[in-house]
Parts: C-alpha cells; structure tokens; sequence
C-alpha cells in the first residue's frame, strides 16, 4: 500500500480492520491462530502541521515583540 502512495492513516485503517476481523473469527472459533497485523510493522502517523502566520498575525507579533524589547531596555 505505500508502494501505491496511500496514506499512513488509509494504511492503519486498514491494518486495524484486518486485525479485528482475525480477532473476531478467533473469538468465534473460526480460525485458530494469530492475526496475520501481529508481524507487520505499522507505519508511524506524523501530525505536524506546517503553518505560516498572516498579515495581521505577523503585524501582531512584531508589534507585542518590539513592546517587550523597549520594556527590557
């Protein structure tokens, strides 16, 4: 599925379903073993966010910056 450039949560999604269908069929006495999700290894979910600040923000900082910087002086 990453070779197919699907996305790390598509992936989990998919390894989660997979293991609780196993577990399920386990429990009913369907299939007898381990889940087939036990030997692979998950991708890892990266949540940062990139963001840059606007205008208004960035006027809002310098403004509250120079504050600080001429009160310290």
């Amino acid at each position: 599925m990453a070779d197919q450039k699907k996305s790390v949560r598509t992936i989990e999604y998919v390894l989660q379903v997979t293991r609780q269908v196993f577990n399920t069929a386990r429990k009913l006495g369907i299939y007898n073993g381990e889940s087939p999700t036990k030997g692979v290894k998950w991708p890892r979910l990266d949540n940062m966010k990139l963001r840059y600040l606007n205008v208004g923000e960035t006027e809002t900082l310098l403004t509250a910056l120079a504050a600080k910087s001429q009160a310290s002086s």
